[in-house]
């Protein structure tokens, strides 16, 4: 550059402002899409059904406290037993519906809080899918992504080193081990009713089991609106923190 004498002027220095500017990467972040919706009002049908379901039980309670213990099964009637069988056939739809739309949110969920948060993401993203199928891990492993998923789905601008879930999730966790448990047991230490006395018992499993769920899918209800929120604000800003230019 040269003055207005004709001399020559030596290159401006880079000011502190300039040297300590900061400088972003763009995260490689992707939309949830269609999966959090999906699993929301699958289980919201599936919470209805179940609700039906309890209502007919407590029914057909009632109805087997009048008979004898000893009446034959074939000589006691369910009138409702077409509408128990056509809501538990939606019931496993959507239940099925819900597993299915949630192991996609999650995943994709935790693929983001990979890179958002890669030091804290120790568990990949892929055990989002196959820890549900694992023997024994599937006890632990989806627990386990779920609090991961929470703490990592938060801006990069955020300067706490981790973020709790909320209190519910262990207790979530824990109801639907349980429940899980005693569902799919139930059939071999109750065994097949052959009298009143014997479907009367069944009858009043089969209600706190469907109790169970109603409790267990309200609060994967609460959580899934809560996860899906604040991973969507975590993601509205697909940048990563200012870093410092190494520059000099």
């Amino acid at each position: 550059m040269t003055n207005a004498d004709g001399s020559g002027s030596a290159p401006t220095a880079p000011t502190a402002a300039a040297a300590t500017s900061p400088r972003r990467r763009r995260l490689s972040l992707h939309p949830l899409g269609w999966a959090p919706m999906v699993a929301r009002w699958a289980l919201a049908l599936f919470l209805g059904a179940t609700v039906a379901m309890v209502v007919l039980g407590i029914t057909r309670i009632a109805e087997l406290s009048d008979e004898r213990a000893s009446t034959p099964i074939a000589e006691v009637p369910d009138r409702f037993v077409d509408v128990r069988g056509a809501l538990a056939a939606l019931a496993a739809v959507t239940f099925v519906l819900t597993a299915v739309a949630w192991i996609v949110a999650l995943w994709r969920m935790a693929k983001n809080g990979g890179e958002i948060w890669p030091s804290r993401a120790r568990l990949g993203s892929i055990w989002a899918v196959v820890g549900w199928v694992i023997p024994v891990a599937s006890v632990v492993l989806p627990y386990l992504v779920t609090v991961q998923t929470w703490d990592t789905s938060r801006s990069r601008r955020e300067v706490r080193d981790y973020e709790r879930a909320p209190g519910y999730v262990l207790p979530w966790w824990i109801g639907w081990v349980l429940l899980t448990v005693v569902d799919r047991g139930r059939g071999a230490v109750l065994g097949e009713p052959s009298t009143q006395g014997d479907l009367l018992r069944q009858e009043q499993v089969d209600l706190v089991v469907g109790i169970g769920y109603l409790l267990i899918g309200a609060l994967f209800l609460a959580l899934q609106r809560a996860l899906v929120r604040r991973h969507e604000e975590a993601i509205a800003d697909p940048w990563d923190a200012p870093v410092l230019s190494s520059r000099r």
